[in-house]
């Protein structure tokens, strides 16, 4: 009887640092994708001094696919509206993502304080920009709940952050 215990009581345990691993990696792909993305735009700004507009403003148009859940996609959707923007600003892409990822972008000057972001940024959007900025906005089902996790990363930050404003790294 108290073997039947023990292997149940380590089952248990196993089974939720496996679910925990999983949501962990789910949530590293983000975070370096967001990071890739980044990367990306600085090095378009480098070469045309501005940022790229990848999603046409519109943080709700994520790319490969909105479809959120396990099922991984490849990054390459040709049938996509912004295909091509996302073709031309190249983030480096390991393989097929379980996110969507949407990224707008634009001049110095006011800009509408909520762009369609899904996760709240209050304390670090600027009133004005006084320079060319970027959004990311990366949406999935981190823990196939049926519930989607929002990811967002800024050129007028390092952070990047989760659902309510939750940091999840720093560069700093």
């Amino acid at each position: 009887m108290a073997v039947v215990v023990i292997t149940g009581v380590l089952a248990a345990v196993g089974t939720t640092m496996f679910r925990q691993h999983i949501l962990e990696s789910r949530t590293i792909e983000t975070t370096s994708m967001i990071r890739s993305i980044a990367a990306a735009q600085e090095r378009f700004r480098a070469e045309n001094l501005m940022y790229l507009d990848v999603s046409g403003g519109n943080l709700s148009s994520y790319y490969p696919s909105a479809e959120v859940g396990a099922t991984k996609r490849d990054w390459t959707n040709a049938d996509h509206a912004d295909f091509n923007r996302w073709r031309l600003l190249a983030p480096t892409v390991p393989g097929p993502v379980q996110f969507g990822y949407s990224c707008i972008a634009g001049g110095p000057g006011v800009v509408d304080a909520d762009p369609g972001l899904q996760v709240d940024l209050t304390g670090v959007w600027p009133d004005r920009f006084q320079m060319p900025w970027y959004v990311i906005q990366a949406v999935g089902d981190v823990d196939e709940d049926g519930h989607s996790t929002y990811f967002v990363g800024a050129s007028f930050t390092s952070q990047i952050f989760s659902g309510g404003g939750v940091e999840v790294s720093d560069d700093d």
